[in-house]
């Protein structure tokens, strides 16, 4: 989102523009934790030496762990991002 204005943003120009940046980190969280159930689908595989072309996925239950640990790795990033900011500040004083 490009916004071009000579005055300063107004309070709903930031709130949408962190909105839009929430949704992104969202985004992410929710592709970090599809990666991180076909991950451990393969680890089991392996484990149980079955070829993962032969096993039979079960969306759903993939669908389950992607929404429950979203908001986890959300709450994460958020406070990697947040912890990166602080020191970022502190190293421009």
């Amino acid at each position: 989102m490009h916004i071009l204005q000579t005055d300063p943003p107004t309070n709903d120009t930031i709130s949408i523009i962190c909105n839009q940046k929430n949704k992104e980190l969202y985004t992410l969280a929710r592709w970090a934790a599809l990666l991180e159930s076909v991950n451990m689908i393969a680890d089991k595989a392996e484990e149980k030496q079955i070829s993962f072309d032969r096993l039979d996925l079960k969306p759903l239950k993939i669908l389950e762990y992607v929404d429950a640990s979203s908001d986890i790795i959300m709450r994460k990033l958020l406070e990697e991002k947040e912890k990166t900011e602080q020191t970022i500040a502190k190293a421009c004083r």
